[in-house]
């Protein structure tokens, strides 16, 4: 009777920890909502777009280019050239101001 007590507890013992382990959350790269097409990759987008601290639309710009090949095909190239035409925009209008 001893022996199934010590076992029964070093069962409760290691549910414990496995539950405490899955109740930890998660890291958001660790979930993606509508695909997978991201966590393939070896540097998530949002991982070098936080990290370097990049604008939206270069952020979008890399985005759209990582993942065309993987989810929207032709639709995710020109999604990314509409923000390179918007960046485009903004540049040539702040240095028309210049002059």
């Amino acid at each position: 009777m001893e022996e199934q007590a010590k076992y029964n507890k070093l069962n409760k013992e290691h549910l414990d920890v496995i539950l405490c382990e899955l109740s930890k959350p998660k890291s958001a790269l660790d979930t993606q909502i509508g695909g997978d097409h991201y966590k393939t990759m070896k540097i998530q987008p949002i991982t070098f777009i936080m990290e370097n601290n990049l604008s939206f639309a270069v952020g979008n710009i890399i985005k759209y280019v990582c993942r065309y090949d993987k989810k929207n095909g032709l639709e995710d190239i020109q999604k990314a050239r509409q923000y390179l035409d918007f960046l485009e925009d903004k540049w040539n209008k702040d240095n028309d101001d210049d002059k």
